[in-house]
Formats: structure tokens, C-alpha cells, sequence
């Protein structure tokens, strides 16, 4: 378990893209706050693949806005943290100066916030919205906040290390440890309350997570205001792979989750 740190890790936003560039805060996030985020880096002594990767952590915006909300990172602007470069003129001011008094040194520094001109500056306002764009519609931006709510439940109340599920089918992938020494338990999808879902979808995702040796589970925000888990199949007491049964989340993060699985296995 990584000991707590003197400061909090410092998740980088350029642009649309969170990142991690510390490796220290890495280990913390993985380790304490159970943020795996993915590598997106390419690895200094074998940069022409792409199978293992290195530096940055690339997080996905939930886990941004999780870890915001709860005050456990600290958001940097790269925006507005580089100070404007020289001028031409003052450029060949320094250079001559150098050269007269035999002093030009080329030094090359490992971090770029050890740099005179890098001033890394907080964001102003959630980074959440920061990795949103303007022009998003309003129904990307509602499903953004259903994610939300979803990731927050699973992550925080539940206690999940929560990856992504595109490869199963889905949002997100369950793990009850570090998903480095287990396999998910669960795939998870964010679904409208009041969505409708055809027998082919669900007939689809259930054989999918059954093939796999998972169990699907559909999520939503609860209007309820608590979590509720709907599984005729296997009672949670006596399943092997219980799903969530916590009854006591904070409201602002209640879901609902209904488990999918296929029988004809």
C-alpha cells in the first residue's frame, strides 16, 4: 500500500486530455484512490510498438471529476502555464551577451516544471467542464453527467477499481482489486432510466459478459435518491460475485442497477 503523500497528485489538462506525467502520483492513485487511468505514452527504449506503454496516465473524465469533487488532486491549466516566449530581438540580445562573456550553456532539464518559464496555474473553475466542449449537444452533455454519477457510485460508495469496457461491450469494467492480480467481475453500461433496449441489445451484452465469465450490469441515476439492485436470478447473498448491495450512498450519486445475465449457459 503506498504511504500518503505530502501533496496531492497533479492531474495535467491540455485540452481535452487528463494527464498524469508523475510517476509517483501514479502509484498513489493506483495504489490509495484506486485510479488505473491507462498509459499513453510510448517507452523511452522501444518507442516503435505499442503494446507497452509508459508516462502519462491518461485519465477519463469521470475519474477527473471523481477525484475533483472530493478534493484528492490538484488541476493544473497547461493552458495558461507556459510564459510567452522571447522575442527575436531579445533572443539575439542574450545569445550575444553569452557568447561575449564565454558563458552560453545548453542545459537540458528531466522536468518541465523545473523550467524559468513554465508556471503551472490552477484551473479557475471544475475540470470537468474544462474537458468538455463548447459545442457539445445537450444530450452528449447529459449522458457526461449520468457517467458521472454512475463512475462516482461504483468508484467511491461501492469500492470498485473501475476501468473502461469498450472491449466487453460496455462502459465500464468492475474489478474488486487492482485489475493487475484479478479479472473484472462485472461489465458495466450507463443506460437512461427511461430508455428503451431491444431484446437484441440485451440478449447481446448478457451472452457476451456470460461467454466472458462476467455478468452485465445496466446502471442509472436513481431519482430515488438510493442505490437499487435488481438481480431475480442469483440472490446477492449467496452468489459467488455478489453485485452492489449498499443501500446508504450519497444521494447525489445514487444509481440503479439491473443485472443482465444469459441462462443458456
Amino acid at each position: 500500500m503506498a504511504q500518503p503523500q505530502s501533496r496531492k497528485p497533479k492531474v495535467h489538462i491540455s485540452g481535452s486530455e487528463a494527464l498524469v506525467w508523475d510517476v509517483d502520483d501514479v502509484r498513489y492513485l493506483r495504489q490509495t484512490l484506486r485510479i488505473t487511468g491507462s498509459l499513453a505514452g510510448s517507452l523511452p527504449r522501444s518507442p516503435m510498438q505499442n503494446i507497452f506503454q509508459g508516462l502519462p496516465l491518461r485519465l477519463m473524465p469521470e475519474e477527473v471529476y471523481a477525484l475533483e469533487a472530493k478534493g484528492l488532486v490538484d488541476i493544473v491549466d497547461e493552458t495558461h502555464s507556459y510564459n510567452p516566449p522571447p522575442s527575436s530581438t531579445e533572443q539575439s540580445e542574450t545569445h550575444q551577451q553569452q557568447s561575449a562573456s564565454g558563458s552560453e550553456q545548453i542545459t537540458l532539464s528531466t522536468r518541465s516544471d523545473n523550467l524559468p518559464w513554465y508556471q503551472p496555474q490552477p484551473l479557475p473553475h471544475p475540470a470537468a467542464t474544462s474537458l468538455q466542449q463548447c459545442d457539445r449537444s445537450v444530450h452528449d452533455r447529459q449522458r457526461d453527467k449520468m457517467r458521472a454519477t454512475v463512475f462516482a457510485n461504483l468508484w467511491d460508495t461501492q469500492k470498485y477499481f473501475v476501468a473502461p469496457g469498450m472491449k466487453f461491450g460496455g462502459d465500464y469494467l468492475l474489478y474488486k482489486q487492482d485489475p493487475l492480480i484479478c479479472h473484472a467481475s462485472f461489465v458495466a453500461s450507463v443506460k437512461e432510466m427511461d430508455e428503451s433496449l431491444t431484446l437484441t441489445d440485451l440478449a447481446t451484452s448478457a451472452r457476451l459478459a456470460t461467454t466472458v465469465q462476467k455478468k452485465h450490469l445496466l446502471c442509472s441515476p436513481s431519482p430515488s435518491g438510493d442505490t437499487r439492485v435488481s438481480d431475480p436470478q442469483i440472490p446477492a447473498d449467496s452468489s459467488p460475485d455478489p453485485i452492489p448491495t449498499s443501500l446508504s450512498p450519497d444521494t447525489a450519486n445514487s444509481i440503479a442497477v439491473f443485472a443482465v445475465e444469459w441462462a443458456g449457459f
